[in-house]
């Protein structure tokens, strides 16, 4: 199983600056930068807010259901399935 290894920083122009030293490895890595409407106002408030963890979602749905809500609801997608 892969692992990966997070290195916090500031991107702009095209440059990312981390915050400290990375590690020294090497391997695949992809950047993903959260917009700063602070650093920039010209960024759009939906680009800005397009990052949401799970986390900031839970407990918030309108309707919260039991565990045996959710199970029966999954139970019958199931069987739904068999009769395709």
């Amino acid at each position: 199983m892969d692992s990966a290894t997070v290195i916090h920083g500031k991107f702009a122009n095209n440059l990312f600056v981390p915050d400290e030293p990375p590690p020294s490895i090497r391997g695949r890595a992809e950047l993903i930068v959260f917009p700063d409407r602070e650093a920039d106002p010209s960024i759009s408030e939906s680009a800005a807010s397009a990052h949401i963890s799970v986390f900031d979602l839970l407990g918030k749905a309108p309707v919260l259901r039991s565990g045996e809500e959710i199970d029966a609801q999954i139970e019958s997608g199931r069987r739904a399935w068999d009769d395709e």
